[in-house]
């Protein structure tokens, strides 16, 4: 549905103008979802074929889940750094 134009009252005398959404084409209407003529499925078991994606296709598996484990370390060697320092600063 096209946003509705502001309305403008025409003076006499002048022609009338047409707003200029108008003019240019309608935005394309968003296609709707394909629907399963079978309705929803059946639960039960799955297929037996192995349906894991293997990590050599996963880009950037690798690299990413080393990034996580090095972050987790930061992480945990921030807390204890910060528990020492603020018993230290606690004590004093």
């Amino acid at each position: 549905m096209p946003p509705a134009a502001p309305s403008q009252t025409n003076q006499p005398g002048q022609p009338a103008q047409a707003p200029a959404s108008a003019a240019a084409s309608p935005a394309p209407l968003p296609r709707p979802l394909p629907r399963n003529p079978r309705g929803r499925q059946q639960a039960g078991p799955l297929p037996a074929e192995d349906a894991a994606i293997p990590l050599e296709r996963v880009p950037y598996f690798r690299s990413d889940l080393r990034r996580i484990a090095i972050t987790a370390g930061l992480m945990f060697v921030l807390l204890i750094a910060g528990s020492i320092v603020l018993r230290s600063l606690l004590q004093a």
